[in-house]
């Protein structure tokens, strides 16, 4: 149904708290006192998970990426030379259309994203693309406030979660070494990305 229908969230925050409704089911992030609480409006229930759990089941998801990481490390020498080699580009591209959403003035930014053999098109050799159609408004005051919420929840839980390290982007890089060059394509075609989305097609 919602995904025939769509879904609708409903958010309120206000300052360390950040409420989400969608149908019968809601959701209170409480900043300082470390908790979610989960809510079902149908059954007038709730469950509380504080941050130290998130932490935790962070921590354990963690160690498993960094095991499976070595292993494939270890695997590396006993690899096929014949393996392909992927490549990732990213591309922005400010369309120059213009549109009138929900009382906003928009403008579209259409940015994709390809995974195919290296030295070869999609068309050639196939792949994913994924393509991500985005009407941005100029910034809107009470969306920031929910992303700024959203920020602050994210450094409580884990500050690298936040913000990755040098290092933790290092392991991606030497992981997914068609990454860097891309994400570099993308910096270069120096797209204008600020606003708010109010429209988005993936």
């Amino acid at each position: 149904k919602a995904m025939k229908e769509g879904t609708v969230n409903t958010i309120a925050v206000k300052g360390d708290r950040k409420a989400t409704a969608s149908g019968d089911t809601g959701e209170i992030v409480d900043l300082a006192e470390e908790k979610i609480y989960e809510i079902n409006f149908k059954d007038k229930s709730y469950k509380v998970v504080t941050f130290a759990e998130i932490r935790k089941q962070m921590e354990e998801a963690r160690a498993k990426a960094e095991e499976a990481a070595r292993k494939q490390r270890a695997a590396e020498g006993k690899k096929d030379p014949g393996a392909k080699e992927m490549q990732v580009d990213f591309s922005a591209k400010d369309t120059g259309q213009r549109r009138q959403i929900s009382g906003y003035a928009c403008r579209q930014v259409i940015v994709t994203i390809a995974v195919h053999e290296k030295g070869k098109t999609l068309d050639e050799a196939g792949g994913m693309l994924i393509t991500n159609d985005m009407w941005l408004a100029p910034e809107i005051a009470a969306m920031k406030e929910i992303d700024d919420f959203n920020v602050r929840y994210a450094r409580k839980i884990s500050p690298e979660f936040a913000m990755p390290s040098a290092e933790t982007m290092a392991q991606v890089f030497a992981m997914y070494p068609g990454l860097a060059e891309g994400m570099a394509k993308l910096e270069a075609e120096k797209v204008n990305m600020e606003g708010t989305p109010i429209e988005t097609v993936m």
